[in-house]
């Protein structure tokens, strides 16, 4: 098989269908957690949510988390990560991870303070399988992230907490999830050329060994080429839905399958969405509007988006050929075409991508858009 499990053993395939994942568990926010997210970046992987997070990062505003992709309400990351204790299946680390690196940092400084609140939440909240060693650190981050302090930041308005999982916007039931966790949460949804995105997740799936491809660069066109078709071909023969987790290498890039269900339990001042073309070539006025529609400041600092991050630089990767092109283009066409007309019926100003069928018919459209363009336009 091309495609192999990610984790765990070499060789050792995991289930690839999305009914074999376990589902997040939803839990109420602990009142004596201060720093709840107030946004979220959604998505979409291979499409420069991984450089808007760190360039987010920079604001003295945000609250950095422990770490990107905590993904509890993400069943395809819990999937990833073979379901491993983490923030992705725990809830109590999930909520902790807030604190932020700070915490994590200052476990040292373990002091006795009456959380017996904390404790009950944590020991409910966590797997079966789970160690009480492992959930105690966990719960000692959070008493060390109180007694330093760290929680009265965002208590008192200054730091805003933020997560960012770009799996979140091909899943429905995370939509639900989310909403119904953070109801007044913001949310950002980052899109990129569908066909540029699809031959980036296969490279990047290369580099990080989930696929096992020949050294030879012709060789991986071919098994680009090979791969692509054959997911193409379970889709149009039935045998597989936008969701399985087998075909996200490619259904990551139907937008339009998750923006319509976000876009349908989200209120329309609270979800953002623009290419991230603009961001690269605009990064400055991009990011203004970001901060605007968080109600942040405009304070990232130019040094913060002067690079790309996430960027695959491995030397020899596999490139599309004018016939594979011409396959993508045309697996994406009515995708995008549904794409351009959710958006038009939202009056949303839009950019199509240059390999799109359907071209705009006025080209003084911006390249970003939103669902609060004319609030923070």
């Amino acid at each position: 098989r091309l495609m192999r499990g990610h984790g765990g053993r070499a060789g050792m395939p995991l289930p690839p269908f999305a009914h074999n994942a376990s589902r997040p568990v939803l839990y109420p926010w602990p009142d004596t957690y201060s720093c709840k997210p107030s946004f979220m970046i959604i998505g979409a992987p291979k499409c420069g949510s991984t450089s808007l997070f760190k360039y987010l990062e920079a604001h003295p505003d945000v609250r950095q988390p422990l770490m990107k992709e905590l993904c509890y309400f993400s069943s395809f990351k819990r999937y990833l990560t073979r379901y491993r204790a983490s923030p992705v299946t725990d809830w109590g680390a999930y909520v902790s991870a807030f604190a932020g690196r700070a915490a994590a940092r200052g476990t040292s400084l373990r002091r006795r303070t009456a959380f017996a609140d904390l404790e009950e939440r944590t020991a409910q909240v966590g797997p079966r399988n789970q160690t009480a060693g492992r959930v105690r650190r966990e719960l000692d981050r959070v008493k060390v992230a109180h007694a330093s302090g760290i929680f009265d930041a965002c208590r008192q308005g200054r730091h805003v907490a933020f997560e960012g999982c770009p799996f979140y916007l091909h899943e429905h039931l995370a939509a639900s999830q989310i909403h119904a966790t953070f109801p007044r949460l913001r949310t950002i949804a980052v899109l990129r050329n569908p066909r540029e995105r699809s031959v980036s997740a296969f490279n990047d799936y290369v580099r990080m060994g989930r696929i096992h491809v020949s050294s030879l660069p012709a060789d991986k066109d071919r098994q680009l080429r090979r791969l692509i078709e054959d997911k193409i071909g379970l889709l149009r023969r039935g045998e597989r839905s936008l969701e399985d987790f087998d075909m996200r290498i490619l259904t990551s890039a139907v937008y339009i399958h998750g923006l319509s269900e976000w876009g349908r339990i989200w209120p329309a001042a609270q979800l953002l969405v623009f290419q991230s073309e603009s961001m690269f070539e605009d990064a400055e006025g991009v990011l203004h509007r970001v901060q605007d529609f968080l109600g942040l400041t405009r304070a990232i600092p130019p040094s913060a988006y002067g690079r790309v991050h996430n960027k695959n630089t491995q030397p020899l990767k596999a490139r599309a050929s004018p016939e594979l092109n011409a396959v993508l283009d045309a697996f994406f066409a009515p995708y995008n075409e549904q794409l351009y007309a959710w958006m038009d019926a939202r009056n949303f100003t839009y950019h199509p991508w240059p390999n799109a069928t359907i071209q705009s018919t006025n080209d003084n459209k911006t390249v970003l858009f939103s669902k609060n363009i004319r609030a923070h336009g």
